[in-house]
């Protein structure tokens, strides 16, 4: 029984909510069946224990001096099954705006007009208390005041106009807010995946939102939503983007945590697209970013933060020269990781910021301790270390360290064709770097800065991805700055 569907249903309920859940299975509203609920009380007798429970002990239970049937545990187990969804179903019923809207609607349906304005003027006043400016603000707004409409065209002979107004003003925004997700959604997949969607009228959607722009621009998830859209549709535009950052800082108290959260994730992969496109424009403000989620609470799932997540904010950090920040955030955030991965995480990003501070040493001790089955961690280590020989001028070690790379890709059967390509195309252009540098000393000036600058040239012109792409034209424009000096 332990690997039941039921047992699976039950397993993710704390102790109260367990509670609340038999609640529900006693009330005879929903449940008139006593011997599911005397199972449920079985259940609640042995929490913790139900690895142990068998279909026999549960007969035995219920239905005391009678013959062993197992369709009737079956039965029993589908009745409480299906009374779970339904328990799952009422909760999240009981926690949204509907339920009034339906109080309201069924009080009208029966001409109980006194209690409806009641309830009607008591949630319309709930709802500007919320505060929170999202699309379901502006839909729950909407049918309040096509509530009001009707209630007014039944008691005054003047059709009041001023509710039919505001509830079409409430059901277009609402509207233009779920629409901007949806293309939201889609801009991240098309880059993402570089995969075409068709966006229908977006342009116009957009072009109407500027018409009224004064209206439009008060409204936070309205401003962020645009904001989002304009900058994926112009990735030149960077003070579209700072702006984005801007109004998010200023209204993330005002924006439902849901809401916020998606709002987070969009901005952020958007501001990964910029940052690769131009990390001098745009670290910084990707890095308020993701401070921001942090702040908010947004960086755990389940109580543990991602890899990724720990390793982008850290790297974010060192770029715009925040080593202190970085190594605190690094130190007050291990114990979040996966413990599985910890330890090699955390070294992984310890030796990188190492390497950056010219511990060359000690990043290399660090890097030879890792343990990695990911790959991607595994082909990174391997690059930094490639980054390290180059400042340690260990031009042999280099050479040598490039052929095992080479091999280790090619035999390493999980590592994702795309991955090889790009990890080959670095050691491409290392390669190139190193020999030239390997053989300054048997070549004249003019040669040596004529070839660095092939290399540089090549770089610019590709159309082959190349991981540290940045990184080799750095030292490429150092080397011929070095010469000319």
């Amino acid at each position: 029984m332990k690997d039941s569907k039921l047992i699976k249903q039950l397993g993710v309920l704390t102790w109260r909510e367990l509670n609340s859940f038999g609640d529900f299975v006693h009330s005879p509203f929903f449940n008139k069946h006593k011997e599911t609920s005397l199972f449920l009380e079985l259940l609640k007798d042995r929490f913790g224990r139900w690895d142990s429970l068998s279909k026999e002990d549960v007969f035995k239970a219920i239905y005391p001096g009678e013959k062993y049937k197992e369709h009737a545990v079956n039965n029993l187990m589908f009745n409480l099954s299906d009374l779970f969804k339904q328990f799952l179903g009422q909760k999240i019923y009981a926690d949204k705006k509907e339920r009034q809207v339906d109080i309201i609607e069924g009080l009208l349906s029966k001409k109980t007009w006194k209690a409806a304005v009641g309830e009607l003027k008591k949630e319309l006043k709930k709802n500007e208390q919320n505060g929170e400016l999202n699309s379901d603000y502006f839909f729950h707004r909407y049918k309040l005041n096509r509530f009001n409409d009707e209630i007014s065209n039944m008691f005054q002979k003047d059709i009041d106009s001023d509710h039919i107004q505001r509830a079409l003003y409430d059901f277009e925004t609402w509207f233009l807010i779920e629409k901007m997700k949806i293309i939201c959604d889609l801009q991240d997949r098309m880059v993402i995946y570089n995969h075409k969607y068709d966006l229908g009228v977006f342009e116009s959607l957009l072009e109407y939102i500027e018409e009224r722009w004064e209206y439009y621009s008060k409204i936070p998830t309205v401003n962020l939503y645009y904001h989002i859209i304009r900058t994926y549709l112009d990735l030149d535009r960077e003070q579209q983007y700072y702006r984005l950052v801007e109004i998010l800082h200023e209204n993330r108290e005002r924006i439902k945590r849901e809401e916020l959260e998606r709002l987070y994730n969009f901005a952020i992969n958007l501001g990964i697209v910029l940052v690769n496109q131009d990390r001098i424009k745009y670290s910084k403000s990707v890095f308020n970013l993701y401070s921001l989620l942090v702040e908010d609470g947004f960086h755990l799932e389940n109580g543990e933060m991602s890899h990724m997540m720990y390793k982008n904010l850290i790297v974010l950090a060192c770029f715009i020269g925040e080593f202190e920040w970085a190594r605190k955030f690094m130190d007050d955030n291990k114990n979040l990781l996966n413990p599985e991965i910890r330890k090699n995480v955390y070294n992984f990003n310890l030796a990188y910021l190492y390497s950056l501070q010219e511990q060359y040493q000690e990043a290399l001790v660090l890097l030879s301790k890792l343990d990695f089955e990911n790959v991607f961690y595994q082909i990174n280590a391997k690059v930094l270390q490639l980054k390290i020989f180059y400042e340690l001028k260990e031009y042999e070690v280099i050479l040598s360290f490039i052929d095992s790379f080479k091999s280790y890709l090619t035999r390493n059967k999980k590592v994702s064709s795309g991955r090889i390509k790009l990890s080959l195309n670095f050691l491409l252009f290392m390669k190139k770097l190193v020999l030239v540098l390997h053989s300054k000393e048997t070549m004249g000036r003019h040669d040596f800065e004529k070839k660095l600058l092939n290399i540089k040239d090549e770089l610019i012109q590709t159309d082959r991805a190349v991981i540290g792409k940045d990184w080799i034209m750095e030292k490429v424009g150092e080397m011929l700055q070095s010469s000319g000096d």
